[in-house]
């Protein structure tokens, strides 16, 4: 029984391992993108006015929004972290509870 399970876990363990790769190489991606809206808050902002429409802003409102656009950079790339976290470990070996 053993070796039965062992044989069906190296059939699905190359499909596990590119997924696993896929979701960490997004989710660095996604982290570099949402520290640059906390640590570059000008440069996250062109980057992200090159996605979408550019809004013209009060100059008033800048720093507002470079503080919320921080904040959520920052969530934003904790979440990333646990991605991270959940594809190289229970994802990776397949476990269930990591869906």
């Amino acid at each position: 029984m053993k070796s039965e399970q062992d044989a069906a876990e190296v059939a699905v363990a190359p499909a596990l391992v590119f997924w696993s790769r896929l979701i960490q190489a997004a989710a660095a991606v996604f982290i570099v993108l949402n520290l640059t809206l906390l640590l570059a808050p000008r440069l996250g902002e062109a980057i992200f006015n090159q996605v979408s429409s550019p809004v013209e802003v009060p100059s008033q409102a800048l720093g507002y929004i470079w503080f919320a656009n921080g904040i959520i950079g920052a969530v934003m790339a904790g979440w990333m972290i646990c991605i991270i976290l959940l594809a190289r470990g229970p994802s990776a070996e397949g476990r269930l509870h990591a869906w």
